[in-house]
């Protein structure tokens, strides 16, 4: 059946369809008058009035046009490659793999029956991409020499003349000049292009075959040894891991630990890569709205799915912990300290004027010892405030008005050491359609108010925190950067972090922020929206926030307990900046040194005019004159495209993976007294599912940096090169590594682990 409805079903309803309608009134796609009420004649004008327009009629032809034939390679029905079930029946009780590929390859092997197969891609390329089915290695890996009895590697390039060509099949040969033995994995490394071209390759298989021995002289009398490496799949850059394809079933690779787990490894992977679509498959199913949170659970849930795996930190998946805490006060309160956006908690000493929280509403959670005063004079309560939010435009989604609130939310510490919310505005203008919102409301009624807050919150840190401070300010800096000579220390110094930068943002540009792109389809803001906040983020931002020991003294944070955030973000801090210190001392002895360069002068002139606007209330220096300005001021950049990026980027999928605890958009307008909350309207509030698998195909993508790792401190050795440098670049090095060594053993004792400043998870620049 599945065999039958991938090819010979969909031929037969594929492959007509331009025969059909390319005379346009056989098939027409759309009517533009309604159906007739009568059977009175028509007359020919009122017949053409009915018919699609010129300009529908020429896209949907343009459409047809395409799909009406295989694009390229054609793969009628039965041609299997070559490489596909390779093998003679094996015995019943040989679960072994081909016999060892004999004592080396030759130099020049003579080209084999099938190797370098041109295998057809699952569809056309993208624009740019360069379709390559490589028999063979591109590429060297990091460690070209092999260790004793290891498969070797090459560490030169393999020569691929021919490749500038699109749509070309090449096969590549790579000689060995040891013995093989027993093959079970192979290793496929691509360098990454360092361009805005993409680089993308297409591997269909790598076959291995042995000496031909005593028929060297006639060729393939079909008894040389062979092993296949089945790919099928692009290459971006970084290690890809083959294995054997000799078809097996599980049980059939339990002989090997080595392979199962490869299989297990890769079975996991797979279920990861593709739950997206899963998502919204379930989805479709579930219609405009949820019918219940089982409904949403159903479609969230299941193998291969966010609630149940796909997530880089183990037993049990953040996303999961999310779905079984998510309505819990204290969980909602440590997503301030530890979430995705752990940087907008303020200390409050004093009540804002438009926020009219009186004691009684609070003695409840406060409860009889204390009183509200008395806790905001002990420095135990806080705000999340966000103004920035009020009266910004919200778009439409599938036809339907969108909704945000600019709610404001006190919270409490209590003396467990949990930060608990205690009242919830869910506007700035205080009044009678206004009310605050207690933990006494009723179930539904605070759900409603926290979902509201939370919907805010993803808001402002995706167009603030993370679109605005670590994207755009990151573009600003690598532009800036890139303008300076290529041996300016500076240079040699930030490059690293400017690595891929443009590339992020302009694929940000054509795919999430244009018109209709995913902005539209999955967030209340939309496009417009977006911007205009962005816009505000712009006005308000300050050189403070920043700068991680000045924000969290401004912010009143210093000493809140479990603020892990602020404990792994201040190290990281003190560690760049050491390093910063020591080549600063090395280039610039003297403060008259750091006034004096005018390159570096016209560098933080350009940062200042681009990032700040040239608006001196924001903080941003406009000219450094001493050495601790400078220090400061880089410290800020490295830090902020790197690890105050992974902060606010990596999380993203584990918290938003459960929808309710992180929604992308709202659907009715917010509350107007507490007798409105009902579970019904806290349902019909939630995103549709096509908005939510939108959003979730989104995150699964952007919060795990793909292809080639780069953490924080492995830059390129061709950079600040010297004794002195590379020492500093050492001691900064091993600090990272301790600093990483100490969140890894805090995290084994935590329920919910915060992995996203360990060092060896922070990436170098702003590249996803």
């Amino acid at each position: 059946m599945i065999i039958y409805s991938c090819s010979a079903h969909h031929a037969a309803t594929n492959s007509g369809q331009f025969e059909l309608g390319a005379f346009m009134p056989n098939l027409p796609a759309a009517m533009r008058e309604p159906p007739p009420s009568t059977k009175a004649p028509l007359t020919e004008p009122q017949f053409l009035a009915a018919l699609p327009a010129m300009s529908t009629t020429a896209h949907i032809l343009a459409v047809l046009w395409v799909l009406r034939n295989e694009p390229l390679d054609m793969r009628p029905l039965g041609c299997y490659p070559e490489q596909h079930f390779t093998e003679a029946p094996p015995p019943a009780a040989d679960p072994g793999l081909p016999a060892p590929l004999g004592r080396h390859l030759p130099p020049h092997p003579p080209p084999q029956r099938g190797a370098g197969a041109a295998v057809p891609l699952p569809g056309p390329p993208r624009r740019g991409e360069q379709r390559r089915h490589l028999r063979g290695h591109r590429g060297g890996p990091p460690s070209p020499s092999p260790q004793p009895g290891a498969p070797p590697t090459w560490g030169n390039p393999a020569d691929l003349g021919g490749l500038g060509v699109l749509d070309q099949t090449v096969a590549v040969e790579v000689t060995s000049a040891r013995p093989l033995g027993t093959l079970l994995l192979l290793q496929l490394w691509k360098e990454p292009l360092v361009s805005l071209v993409p680089d993308r390759w297409f591997c269909a298989c790598v076959t291995v075959t042995g000496p031909l021995g005593d028929n060297d002289d006639k060729g393939d009398t079909g008894d040389t040894p062979r092993a296949t490496f089945p790919c099928y799949r692009w290459l971006e850059s970084g290690l890809l891991e083959l294995r054997e394809g000799t078809a097996r079933t599980p049980n059939g690779a339990t002989w090997e630990p080595q392979l199962l787990q490869q299989r297990q490894e890769e079975r996991k992977e797979r279920q990861e890569a593709f739950h997206q679509v899963r998502v919204r498959l379930r989805g479709l199913r579930c219609g405009d709205s949820w019918r219940s949170f089982e409904d949403i659970q159903e479609a969230l849930g299941g193998p291969g799915t966010p609630i149940s795996g796909g997530s880089q930190v183990p037993d049990p998946p953040p996303a999961e912990y999310v779905l079984q805490h998510w309505q819990d006060d204290a969980f909602f309160g440590a997503q301030y300290l530890s979430g995705v956006n752990p940087v907008l908690l303020r200390r409050c000493a004093r009540l804002p004027p438009n926020f009219p929280v009186t004691p009684p509403m609070v003695a409840p959670s406060l409860g009889p010892a204390t009183t509200l005063q008395r806790e905001m004079e002990g420095g135990r309560v806080f705000l999340a405030d966000y103004a920035l939010l009020e009266g910004v435009p919200t778009g439409r989604i599938a036809g339907e008005p969108q909704f945000l609130a600019a709610p404001l939310c006190l919270l409490w510490l209590s003396p467990r050491g949990q930060l608990l919310p205690i009242a919830i505005q869910l506007s700035q203008q205080p009044g009678p359609q206004a009310p605050i919102f207690l933990p006494g409301d009723g179930p539904w009624g605070w759900a409603l108010a926290k979902l509201w807050v939370r919907g805010a919150h993803f808001a402002l840190h995706e167009m603030v925190t993370h679109l605005l401070h670590s994207h755009f300010l990151g573009e600003v800096f690598a532009l800036a950067t890139h303008r300076l000579p290529t041996c300016h220390p500076l240079y040699q110094l930030l490059l690293p972090h400017c690595c891929y930068t443009f590339h992020i943002n302009i694929l940000a540009r054509e795919t999430l922020l244009n018109p209709g792109g995913i902005i539209d389809q999955a967030t209340a803001l939309g496009r417009e929206g977006t911007l205009e906040l962005v816009a505000r983020g712009t006005a308000a931002l300050t050189y403070t926030e920043l700068c991680v020991p000045d924000d969290l003294e401004n912010r009143g944070v210093t000493d809140i307990p479990n603020y892990y955030y602020r404990d792994d973000a201040l190290e990281i801090w003190g560690a760049i900046k050491s390093l910063v210190q020591g080549i600063v001392a090395l280039y610039y002895p003297e403060d008259s040194d750091v006034a004096e360069d005018y390159e570096l002068q016209d560098w933080v002139g350009e940062i200042f005019t681009y990032a700040a606007l040239s608006n001196e209330k924001t903080g941003f220096p406009s000219r450094l004159r001493t050495c601790a300005e400078l220090v400061k001021f880089v410290t800020m950049i490295i830090f902020c495209c790197s690890a105050r990026h992974a902060a606010v980027n990596s999380g993203q999928y584990d918290y938003a993976a459960w929808m309710p605890n992180t929604p992308g958009t709202l659907r009715r307008p917010p509350p107007r007294t507490k007798e409105e909350a009902t579970a019904e309207l806290l349902l019909g509030t939630l995103p549709s599912p096509s908005a939510t698998g939108a959003l979730l195909a989104l995150l699964s993508v952007v919060s795990y940096e793909g292809g080639e790792q780069r953490p924080l401190g492995s830059r390129p050795q061709e950079l600040l090169t010297g004794a002195a440098p590379q020492q500093l670049l050492g001691t900064f090095r091993r600090r990272l590594a301790a600093i990483s060594h100490r969140i890894r053993r805090r995290n084994a004792g935590l329920a919910l682990p915060y992995p996203y400043l360990d060092p060896a998870c922070v990436q170098e620049s702003v590249s996803i």
